[in-house]
């Protein structure tokens, strides 16, 4: 089992549930006033601890790689793409650059696979694992040494955030033609057929939707034998960035962190975390709702419900990021 790979997978909470709800009677609010986001707070408390006396810091982190399907061009983007918006990010021109600074939070982006030489400066760091996978279709994307290494890098890189005093993250990912990937991963761990799940992604044209679901389904068929080795499911699809920020929320957990998932990529990925430890969803708060139709059927194996429903689906972490505040001031208002 993928688990016997990696090591200490215990979720670390500060204070109990018991506690948390004890702690109202000396907050200065009409309990319940504040709604749903009292109960986010008060997850936050139990990840956190009660009252805490020092400030709760954020950061926003990215993981990037490239995927070998995507020669097959049923993205709107080259895979060159992913090279290029984090060559922006290091420059401060995206989406996720902007919300980082309007919120002033530290943004880093981790080239875990990226197919060539990206230079690493202020945001982007060196983590590669390999030069992007190879083509599902051909061959397996990645080897077993590749995702547990992958799966690792991500759970150090949370050791890293945690030493340096982040306590909430949010996550997310770029990569071109991770949803072929994200897409026949979900079908078999929520057991849902091709057309179910996929969908057009950055926005493909209905031909190229229906090649990529005759894709999808075509590999769900042939992975049946392989239900429940985790393993090696992702070993046969991919991708490095999905992995690692499956580790990354593995690491957020064992270290006593939140940590905001993005989109449908970031729901995969913790997807995978529960698979590997079902406790992790004690840490996890899911941004939002994305419009790529898949989605809702991980919110419904992790029996998590998304903060926002807003139609997004740019991702590269930007509605975990802005969604980031509100929950940081869900642990204040329900805190001393």
């Amino acid at each position: 089992m993928l688990r016997d790979y990696l090591d200490d997978l215990e979720v670390s909470c500060s204070s109990t549930r018991g506690e948390v709800l004890r702690n109202q009677m000396n907050v200065q609010k009409p309990l319940g006033s504040f709604g749903r986001i009292e109960s986010i707070g008060y997850k936050i408390s139990e990840v956190l601890g009660i009252n805490r006396t020092s400030k709760i810091r954020g950061t926003i982190c990215v993981f990037a790689a490239d995927h070998g399907i995507s020669e097959l061009g049923l993205s709107i983007f080259p895979q060159s793409q992913t090279k290029k918006i984090v060559e922006m990010m290091e420059e401060g021109k995206t989406p996720i650059n902007k919300i980082a600074a309007c919120s002033h939070f530290p943004l880093y982006c981790l080239d875990v696979g990226i197919a060539g030489k990206v230079r690493s400066g202020r945001v982007v760091r060196d983590y590669k694992v390999m030069n992007g996978t190879k083509n599902l279709l051909i061959d397996d994307a990645m080897s077993e040494r590749e995702v547990i290494q992958s799966i690792r890098t991500g759970m150090l890189f949370a050791d890293e955030l945690k030493a340096q005093g982040s306590d909430i993250v949010a996550v997310g990912e770029v990569g071109c033609g991770n949803t072929i990937s994200s897409s026949i991963i979900t079908a078999i761990l929520c057991k849902k057929k091709a057309d179910e799940i996929t969908d057009v992604g950055t926005g493909i044209s209905n031909e190229k939707l229906q090649k990529k679901i005759e894709i999808v389904g075509r590999k769900i068929d042939e992975l049946k034998e392989y239900e429940g080795d985790l393993l090696t499911i992702l070993k046969k699809v991919g991708g490095v960035e999905i992995c690692a920020e499956a580790g990354f929320i593995l690491g957020c957990a064992r270290n006593g962190m939140v940590v905001i998932i993005d989109g449908f990529i970031s729901g995969v990925s913790a997807l995978i975390a529960y698979e590997i430890n079902e406790s992790i969803r004690k840490c996890i708060i899911p941004s939002h709702l994305s419009s790529e139709k898949g989605h809702k059927y991980i919110f419904e194996k992790l029996k998590l419900e998304p903060i926002i429903d807003w139609g997004m689906h740019y991702g590269i972490a930007s509605g975990a990021a802005m969604i980031l505040p509100v929950v940081i001031s869900a642990y204040g208002i329900t805190n001393e």
